[in-house]
């Protein structure tokens, strides 16, 4: 039995079609039997992201009011090698034709042959939304970086967490741009996934060649060199239950723990308070080797004692007029003196920074 995901975000246009076929493509790469279906009815885009839009014959609502098997409306791609298939959505239905309960069953059908089931969900939360919530085990939640796109993901993991499905909902974050993240002029991973407060399933890098491609008939995915390509095949891995690094967003990458640097600000505040912890740091044999040395012994101190005691006579009356007109000074000097203690001191009890969780320790260990 096959996995039935639906793919959602509440807002239009974050890239919820695109993100079905690229990653059923990126699935299919990976000898994974997918089947992506478009149930949104009246505005059908998943065929032309395929490049499939002159092969359909029957669509869904042919299989659901009887006029055709659903193998007959099944329609397979053909660069895939029968691994990735489309049931195409009907373009002048009425969406009332579609019902939870013939989702399910069609759902149902699919799962007895394919791998993964990608229901393309309708934007908004209407009735589009709760049929192709209805007949999925799990959720995908696509969003942007953008604060009108996280707040509707929000609304939207609310309703799917209401459901109880058997996977909880996964995050993707899409078209990201990274001179605008690295500006700070657009929400960050972190700041949208802790505001989210769901696992991350992955992130897809903006690029022209995903439009290009679709307006070419062609997926991105299939191409392994391109960043947004490598995002989707991440995901898809991820999927299948590997281990995959999050990509950069600086091109910078702790190779100690594969962690991606994502946050280049906060990571120079830790340095430098690193380098601040190392300096205080005394070599405790150099030290005591110094306290030694200036330490005179006690002939030394009457030798130099009775040495400097007729001079200290002469120089006294000599110097008294000099000490009245540096008062003043001195008395300065020895204010700056006394503050200068303090400073240090305040500065030796500063406490120790509390040890920085790595970047995917922050994101996975909120919740199970």
């Amino acid at each position: 039995m096959g996995t039935a995901l639906v793919v959602t975000s509440g807002k239009g246009g974050v890239g919820k079609t695109t993100t079905t076929a690229n990653l059923g493509a990126a699935l299919a790469l990976l000898h994974k039997k997918v089947c992506v279906v478009d149930l949104d009815l009246g505005l059908r885009n998943l065929d032309s992201a395929l490049g499939l839009q002159n092969r359909i014959i029957y669509t869904i609502v042919d299989v659901i009011q009887g006029r055709a098997d659903i193998e007959q409306a099944l329609i397979a791609h053909p660069d895939f090698d029968g691994q990735l298939y489309l049931l195409p959505a009907a373009q002048n239905a009425d969406k009332n034709v579609l019902t939870a309960q013939a989702v399910k069953q069609v759902v149902s059908a699919l799962k007895k042959n394919f791998d993964f089931i990608l229901l393309d969900c309708p934007a908004g939360i209407e009735t589009g939304f709760e049929n192709a919530v209805a007949g999925a085990d799990g959720a995908i939640l696509v969003t942007n970086p953008e604060n009108v796109a996280v707040s509707d993901a929000d609304r939207i993991v609310g309703l799917l967490e209401a459901r109880h499905l058997e996977f909880g909902p996964r995050l993707i974050i899409n078209r990201i741009r990274k001179n605008l993240m690295n500006k700070g002029l657009t929400m960050n991973v972190a700041q949208i996934t802790d505001h989210l407060a769901i696992p991350l399933l992955g992130i897809v890098f903006d690029d022209d060649e995903v439009i290009a491609t679709a307006n070419q008939g062609k997926l991105v995915a299939v191409n392994a060199d391109n960043p947004a390509a490598q995002g989707y095949r991440n995901i898809a891995r991820r999927m299948l239950g590997e281990t995959v690094p999050l990509m950069s967003l600086t091109d910078e990458t702790n190779l100690a723990t594969d962690e991606v640097v994502t946050e280049p600000i906060k990571n120079k505040s830790l340095a430098n308070s690193a380098t601040d912890q190392t300096q205080d740091v005394v070599d405790p044999i150099a030290s005591a080797a110094a306290d030694k040395v200036s330490e005179p012994t006690t002939e030394m101190k009457e030798l130099t004692q009775t040495a400097k005691q007729p001079a200290v006579k002469e120089a006294s009356k000599t110097k008294k007029s000099a000490d009245l007109s540096a008062k003043t000074d001195t008395n300065v000097k020895a204010t700056a003196t006394e503050s200068a203690p303090k400073t240090a001191a305040t500065t030796v009890e500063k406490p120790t920074p509390p040890k920085k969780l790595s970047f995917w320790q922050r994101l996975f260990g909120r919740r199970q």
